[in-house]
């Protein structure tokens, strides 16, 4: 995760030469010397294959670790001074994050520089061997697709007289070895060539090796006096050959191979399994490539009974267990393959089987088969500026759609996404979801009108994959409330938190925030509290938090309850499932970037405001919008998901980094006087999504501080005032607005004379029932 905290920690490094740095102790030459030693390391690992040797990977590690106490070091400098200027105590528990001097931080990661300057890099170095030998093995595969094994087939057998390259692609473990090897063996393509060769590429690899893994598996003797390509290519001359190029990670491949295999017009092929739909693209740019697609459940209880019973069939009695247990394995069939295993071991009673449909996932990750190994090596493989993004998959719920919009979001705040010159930080994310779709990691559920994914989707092992890695990694850590881990006492520093569960005991508060705020020289007294002071938000107050001395849980449950806390302490995200935690917000790191909960009450939680980092905030059921919300001077992503919120204070105009506003249907007030303020005060220059405004004046003077707009939805009321319908054409002016919606409720409308920008790709005006009432209004706003 070291690329993903040197971005980050390159992102903190500019908003501190952004600010006033008077204030703080370093000189402006300083920091950016420092983001040049921090540029040289992301150069170094941009260059470093995946998987390198224990000497790099400890350096690595180290990059990491030194980076993430530098992030903290200079954000909470800048948290504390608008904490200060905001009039907070709360910048006093900010101290736990510069106990190492930034100078010993600077001088850390120079030596560390200076160290990987002197590394020669060789992705050839590592090379993992022990997977070749567990693939191609699932013969149970066979009866499975007869469509696609027969078209494969005919295209072998039947196909045009040129050479033909055939890709088969998909995610790891779906079978395109297996299929491969079906073909590969069978009687008809024995017959069909008269040479017959197979080799697995893997991801590092040499042209060398892969020539004389050919020339092995062919059965020809190696001549030391000759090139080995020499050999191949001696070999394949005029003789019609079947090669089969399994694993191919890159499409350099293609091209240090192909003038090995000299096209005679005599119906030679080479049949290519990746899991990169780049590579087969590239591999056969002007024909078909054969996608793998998940079974469906039939297939999936077929491959299960196979793997269990080869020679009978399943008893009746477990049958309908089976079934379940096939469809738990969601169509994978190395998955499907692994949990056959196990229960072919296992007692054949409903008791047993029973146990194993309710504890697939468990089941799955102890049986330690070796052959899932083969998924991990889809994440290992992984260039370094995606694998934080990949890990960040294990943060959505299982079996649930993630809508791209969030997730894109989430990685800008998390800062994971390198800034780009050409392109916005979304566009750069956005391109870092289609590299991890291509190679097949993540499936897409949708597409929206532009063509781009909407929603997409990942395997349930692979989460699994991505929950266990980001723990390993201390990106991430996810807690089921209702079921601790073991090892929860095992975690210190955490430095973002999923918490899965419902209302739970455990969340239950016994505890008083000074116990906590003690540890770092804090009174934490509501009372005195500067969000509780202002007349305007006196409305919004937390209820304390208090203990009354009683401890009438057992001692671990109340250890339990103390961990938890001592976790969403030091979080710097926080994403809450089914569990209303905002009675805990107070708990959270000043420095918290993300934070996604649910709200038992609709009152705003006035313990977010400290939150001065935060960069994206999704809330729920919260009614009104404090005014003090400008205080969140970084927030780039506002969603908040309920039927109506009265209206946004407007002060959010001041709002200056904020990228996205979605809210369930809301007023927007007008700019303020500016007056004395200067030209810039209330321009959101960065503001691409406003949704969904009700009874928007779309003002000129309104519109002209919004031009970076991209995606608008509007609604006007049956009973809006001050506005009128001419005004829509002043949305002509937002030159960069690619979709639009307006809905109206019935009137008389010239909607055919509306101007729109040219700019425009998508746009769709609509009118509202009448007999729609205000309840089914604001029902309306959420669903669409």
């Amino acid at each position: 995760m070291a690329y993903a905290a040197l971005v980050s920690l390159l992102h903190a490094t500019d908003q501190f030469l952004d600010l006033d740095i008077c204030f703080f102790p370093f000189t402006r030459e300083k920091i950016e010397s420092f983001q040049q030693t921090i540029n040289s390391l992301v150069a170094f690992l941009d260059k470093s294959p995946p998987i390198c040797s224990q000497e790099i990977n400890d350096l690595i590690r180290e990059i990491r670790d030194v980076s993430y106490g530098a992030e903290d070091i200079l954000e909470s400098l800048i948290a504390t001074h608008f904490l200060q200027k905001d009039g907070s105590d709360g910048y006093q528990r900010l101290k736990k994050f510069r106990e190492i001097s930034f100078e010993q931080i600077v001088e850390k990661l120079e030596s560390i520089n200076t160290e990987v300057s002197n590394i020669q890099l060789d992705g050839n170095d590592v090379h993992d061997r022990r997977i070749s030998a567990l693939r191609g093995n699932n013969s149970s595969l066979e009866a499975l697709d007869d469509d696609l094994k027969m078209k494969l087939m005919e295209q072998l057998v039947a196909g045009c007289s040129q050479i033909d390259v055939i890709p088969i692609v998909g995610m790891g473990g779906i079978g395109k070895t297996t299929l491969a090897r079906i073909l590969f063996d069978s009687q008809l393509i024995k017959e069909s060539f008269d040479i017959r060769g197979w080799v697995t590429v893997s991801q590092t690899y040499r042209v060398q090796e892969v020539v004389l893994g050919i020339l092995k598996d062919i059965g020809v003797p190696l001549d030391k006096k000759k090139d080995v390509e020499q050999q191949l290519y001696q070999t394949l001359y005029g003789r019609k050959f079947l090669i089969v190029l399994d694993d191919v990670w890159d499409i350099q491949v293609w091209d240090d191979l192909k003038r090995l295999f000299l096209d005679k017009k005599n119906g030679s092929r080479i049949i290519l399994t990746t899991r990169h739909s780049k590579v087969a693209a590239y591999a056969n740019s002007f024909g078909a490539n054969h996608e793998m697609q998940l079974l469906d459940e039939d297939s999936s209880w077929s491959l299960l009974c196979r793997e269990i019973f080869p020679q009978k069939n399943c008893p009746s009695e477990l049958v309908e267990i089976g079934k379940e247990i096939a469809r738990q394995c969601h169509g994978l069939p190395l998955a499907i393959s692994a949990i056959g295993g196990h229960l072919k071991k296992e007692k054949h009673t409903v008791e047993c089987w029973e146990y194993v449909s309710g504890n697939v996932n468990i089941v799955l990750k102890s049986t330690n088969d070796p052959t899932l190994e083969i998924l991990t090596l889809s994440y290992n493989y992984l260039p370094h500026h995606l694998k934080a993004c990949f890990l960040y998959f294990g943060f959505f719920q299982e079996d649930r759609p993630i809508e791209v919009f969030r997730l894109v979001n989430l990685w800008v705040a998390e800062g994971f996404v390198k800034t780009s010159r050409w392109n916005s930080i979304e566009q750069v994310a956005e391109e870092y979801l289609r590299d991890v779709i291509e190679r097949n990691l993540v499936f897409v559920h949708k597409y929206d009108s532009f063509g781009k994914p909407k929603r997409c989707g990942i395997h349930d092992l692979f989460r699994d994959i991505c929950i266990r890695e980001a723990k390993k990694e201390n990106l991430s850590y996810v807690l089921d409330t209702d079921e601790p881990p073991d090892d929860l006492f095992e975690i210190n520093n955490l430095r973002r938190c999923v918490l899965e569960g419902y209302e739970s005991p455990s969340m239950e508060s016994n505890l008083t925030l000074r116990d906590y705020y003690d540890d770092y020289d804090v009174f934490w007294d509501d009372s005195n509290s500067s969000y509780n002071g202002d007349s305007e938000d006196s409305n919004y107050s937390d209820t304390n938090i208090e203990y009354d001395g009683s401890d009438n849980s057992p001692a671990n449950e109340h250890k339990y309850r103390c961990k938890i806390r001592d976790i969403i302490l030091t979080s710097r995200s926080l994403v809450c499932h089914g569990i209303d935690i905002s009675q805990q917000i107070k708990l959270a790191s000043g420095l918290l970037k993300v934070l996604n909960i649910r709200m038992g009450s609709t009152k705003f939680p006035m313990g977010i405001l400290e939150f001065i980092k935060l960069k994206y905030l999704h809330l729920g059921n919260v009614r009104e919008i404090p005014s003090s919300i400008s205080r969140l001077r970084n927030l780039q992503t506002l969603i908040i998901w309920v039927m109506q919120i009265k209206s946004m204070p407007s002060e959010i105009w001041k709002m200056k980094q904020l990228r996205h506003l979605l809210i369930g249907g809301f007023h927007l007030l007008d700019i303020p006087d500016v007056q004395g303020e200067g030209t810039n005060a209330y321009f959101l220059e960065c503001l691409q999504t406003l949704s969904e405004i009700i009874d928007f004046t779309c003002k000129r003077e309104v519109i002209a501080r919004v031009p970076n707009l991209k995606e608008l939805k509007l609604l006007f009321s049956r009973d809006a005032v001050h506005w009128s319908f001419e005004s829509l054409h002043n949305l002509v002016y937002l030159c960069e607005l690619e979709s639009l919606r307006l809905d109206f409720w019935p009137g008389e409308y010239n909607l055919q004379n509306l101007a729109f920008p040219f700019s425009l790709k998508k746009h769709g005006v609509s009118r509202l029932s009448n007999s729609l009432g205000e309840n089914d209004h604001y029902r309306y706003l959420a669903q669409s």
